[in-house]
């Protein structure tokens, strides 16, 4: 097994070669090809499992693909992601390539073991293709499958899925494949050792001059900070009638000026733009205390050093450097998530007090502990967990070693909603504010549970929490100003326009309507004949239906006509118009509340007309008003539910739909239930699925 400082190393650019074995150990090389970090975490964790079932782990970038190299491994494994129209990954393009290449010879893998697990979600019409598709074309190429594919679904609970996969005879299948047993010299192997900080806080008014090679990403995330282009916000508009912050009541339109990136001015309406947030300056802060530095240390400046000589040219980075303290923190550290296993593993040995140090050791060894710390529902922040755990023994951490380790920030996706033919030099984004559970008092139960398990201090400090508001969505709608430089990618989407003169349905609600309006803004410059009815909720008529006269131009009526859904031109690019509000005004004596899915039901003559024949039928918004709108659906259509899926086989239903907040209790009583059942060495998962909040 590669203890933590052989992972990292590799990470790095400093491993050996793809080949090697240590010690004559059943060797195993972990391919992932993620696009946001779910799959690379997924094969780090077997990576540090491994060792407990006897066999040595090399994890590997997909991006590092060789068709030589891997072909002359003893056997594989592949977690693998694919985007959302169902195309493999930024870093897997190669491989799938040669996979899939008619001259890519018949027994390329002759006899190699291989298993397969796929990552997808379960909304988009090509859910787990890539995982399919490469499970296939292993067997295909000779490979001889030991274990059956495993299928994670991130619109339910991917981790639970992935554990699940594990649990059913992962390591005994591929055990008995290698020859391999338990391994009590690697249990006892200190899963805590760190690699070498590969970077450097400089000393104050030092300034560090621009590094001669540019380096590659040392992660998956870190690609994005170095393919990604840098971009003006050209102006920022409010959106609802009634905003109010505080209250967690905002909706903004942000336009990015795209006019010197030709990769993102040839975007396509509706597509998918991904733009990296930034922590507030609280955050910064607090982390501030926990590095033992000030305010004016943000001015320093992180610099990167190789592992070995004559290694900087082609030096694995976590992130562009140099940079500013402030960059670092601000833009490439993810402050709000709660450590990783491999963050702590990495931190824990630069720890000076004994005590702190072995308190980490602890959590390492309880996965009980471990997912209580991780669990999405606790919601610990960096801050958070390590102020508890060092007590107040004035004990710091050590910045080089924070920077290199703690998890970075990721990109977050939204849908555009502009179309290049009518403002082609701009990109425009819709953004609400995301309200998130405070979640004290699950809080507290978590950090006296962690207290009994000896992870914490007794007594540790509690955070008092306010309202909490989800991270991109606060940057965009409070901090973000015209003029402001952004980091942004245009990312291929299935939730794109038909190029075919058919009915289209659209339905939306709230944000979910900013694909629509590209639409709408490119169907104004086509010549149509068939219909197109959009479907729009939100709470009030009067507070938050945002794009209100845009739309009401697009279907060429006045507000009380809109407000009846009534029908109008076929020619224009909003033919019909219904909405629903769900919380009607207190004026409105007698007029009760109704969604998107009630509207279908009323419309059912209408809307089961417009949807004969070929047309398509667009849903964007939350998973949960996407499930009431097929349910509607299958009530609405001759033939029901197996009409509904019908039209979802055939590609002619395409949602785009996200996660709303985890429930506020459900996940850490399940945890502290196992716990009680358990003990501390309880067999839990080591990782808690990531909150899908943007």
């Amino acid at each position: 097994f590669l203890p933590f400082c052989a992972i990292q190393a590799l990470r790095l650019g400093a491993m050996p070669g793809a080949s090697d074995a240590v010690d004559g150990t059943p060797s195993v090389f972990v391919y992932f090809g993620s696009q946001t970090g779910k799959a690379e975490a997924f094969a780090e964790e077997l990576g540090e499992e491994a060792s407990k079932h006897g066999i040595q782990a090399t994890v590997v970038d997909l991006d590092e693909f060789s068709p030589s190299t891997f072909a002359s491994h003893r056997a594989v494994v592949l977690l693998v992601s694919n985007t959302g129209d169902g195309e493999p990954t930024d870093n897997s393009r190669q491989f799938h390539r040669w996979m899939m290449d008619p001259k890519t010879p018949s027994d390329a893998l002759a006899g190699m073991p291989f298993a397969v697990f796929g990552l997808g979600d379960k909304t988009y019409l090509h859910f787990n293709r890539m995982g399919q598709q490469i499970d296939d074309g292993l067997e295909r190429l000779g490979g001889r499958r030991v274990y059956p594919r495993g299928v994670g679904d991130d619109s339910v609970d991917i981790v639970a899925d992935f554990e699940a996969w594990k649990s059913a005879g992962f390591w005994t299948a591929l055990g008995k494949e290698l020859g391999a047993g338990i391994s009590t010299a690697s249990q006892d192997r200190n899963d805590s050792i760190a690699a070498e900080p590969g970077i450097f806080l400089a000393a104050p008014g030092v300034q560090l001059p621009e590094e001669l090679h540019s380096g590659r990403a040392a992660d998956t995330l870190g690609r994005f900070y170095f393919q990604a282009s840098r971009v003006r916000v050209a102006r920022k508009e409010e959106l609802r009638q009634r905003p109010c912050i505080a209250e967690g009541s905002s909706t903004v339109q942000v336009e990015v000026d795209v006019s010197g990136s030709p990769e993102l001015a040839a975007y396509a309406a509706a597509g998918t733009l991904e733009v990296l947030p930034e922590n507030c300056e609280a955050d910064v802060v607090q982390i501030l205390l926990l590095l033992g530095l000030e305010g004016s240390d943000l001015d320093r400046q992180v610099g990167s050093k190789p592992l070995s000589e004559g290694a900087a040219e082609d030096a694995k980075r976590p992130f562009p450097m140099p940079c500013s303290l402030r960059d670092a923190l601000a833009r490439y550290c993810d402050l709000r998530s709660a450590p990783s296993r491999r963050m702590l593993a990495g931190l824990g040995p630069s720890l000076s007090d004994n005590a702190a140090r072995g308190r980490v050791d602890r959590l390492l060894a309880d996965p009980v502990a471990l997912k209580i710390v991780q669990d999405e529902t606790v919601g610990f922040t960096q801050f958070e967990f390590w102020s508890a755990l060092l007590g107040d023994a004035g004990v710091r951490l050590d910045a080089a070693a924070f920077l290199l380790h703690c998890p970075r920030q990721r990109p977050r996706p939204y849908t555009i909603a502009s179309s290049p033919r009518v403002v082609p030099d701009r990109i425009h984004i819709c953004a609400s504010l995301l309200a998130v559970p405070s979640q004290q008092a699950v809080l507290d139960q978590a950090l006296r549970e962690l207290e009994t398990r000896g992870v914490l201090p007794t007594g540790c400090p509690v955070p008092a929490r306010g309202k909490r508001f989800g991270l991109c969505s606060q940057w965009l709608c409070e901090r973000v100003q015209a003029g402001d430089t952004v980091l942004a990618c245009v990312r291929s989407s299935s939730f794109r326009l038909v190029e075919e003169d058919v009915p289209l349905v659209l339905v939306g609600a709230g944000a979910g309507v900013a694909p629509f309006r590209a639409f709408w803004s490119e169907l104004a410059l086509r010549r149509r004949t068939s219909p197109v009815a959009l479907i729009f909720g939100c709470r009030r008529e009067d507070e938050d239906w945002i794009y209100r006269s845009e739309m009401l131009q697009a279907a060429g009526l006045e507000g009380a006509e809109a407000a009846q859904g009534e029908s109008i031109d076929r020619s224009r690019p909003l033919a019909n118009l219904y909405t629903a509000f769900s919380r009607p005004a207190a004026t409105e004596l007698g007029v009760e509340g109704k969604y998107v899915q009630d509207v279908l039901r009323e419309q059912a003559t209408e809307i089961r007309a417009q949807l004969a024949g070929n047309a398509v039928l667009y849903i964007c918004g939350a998973s949960r008003m996407g499930e009431g709108v097929l349910t509607a659906l299958g009530e609405v259509l001759e033939g029901g539910k197996a009409a509904v899926q019908e039209m979802r086989d055939t590609g002619r239903i395409i949602m785009e739909l996200w996660g709303e907040a985890p429930p506020a209790s459900g996940h850490l009583g399940a945890l502290l239930a196992t716990s009680a059942a358990s003990g501390a060495g309880g067999e839990a998962a080591a990782a808690a699925p990531a909150a899908k909040l943007r």
